[in-house]
């Protein structure tokens, strides 16, 4: 998975969010440019770059709204930044 694979589908996931959540103006709402912005902007401009982000760093990155942190998005997304996988596409290697 290429850096650019990893940013389409860490925005993909907060895409999704915000469909369910009803998109702009409502609570929780994540505008994924700028998620990818700070990531870049915090050191994420490699693979490895990626590779270290913790979830909480992640989260650090996303909106706080009414006092609740997006964690689920955030060890989602760090899940897509290590390589993880989970389920029937998950190689074989990572259930060991």
């Amino acid at each position: 998975m290429s850096i650019q694979d990893k940013y389409d589908a860490s925005q993909s996931v907060l895409r999704q969010h915000n469909d369910v959540i009803g998109g702009p103006g409502k609570p929780g709402y994540v505008d994924p440019e700028k998620f990818i912005a700070n990531v870049k902007a915090a050191g994420g401009t490699t693979l490895d770059g990626l590779a270290v982000f913790s979830w909480e760093d992640i989260l650090s990155y996303l909106p706080v709204t009414d006092g609740i942190a997006p964690k689920a998005l955030a060890v989602q997304i760090g899940n897509i930044f290590r390589g993880k996988t989970y389920g029937a596409a998950a190689p074989l290697a990572a259930a060991v």
